[in-house]
């Protein structure tokens, strides 16, 4: 089973313009991407929900998929 949330209408101001920037910029690329971390926790329970948030967080954590070395030196991220 597959849930889908919209919750563009209830994250901060600017947040779904980074998310958008970051997943074109993957997409382009074709390295697959998911947010991780309190971020994802947030925008599903806290936006999704409406679950109280316990502590709050200002980073994104992002995981990116691609071959170690060769993505990584082309992209200067070694």
């Amino acid at each position: 089973m597959t849930t889908s949330l919209d919750v563009s209408e209830k994250l901060p101001k600017g947040l779904v313009e980074v998310y958008s920037q970051i997943h074109g910029i993957a997409a382009e690329l074709s390295v697959p991407l998911l947010i991780v971390g309190a971020t994802a926790r947030d925008i599903i329970l806290v936006h999704g929900y409406n679950a109280a948030i316990e502590r709050g967080t200002k980073d994104v954590d992002l995981v990116l998929k691609c071959r170690a070395g060769s993505t990584m030196k082309r992209y200067g991220l070694h």
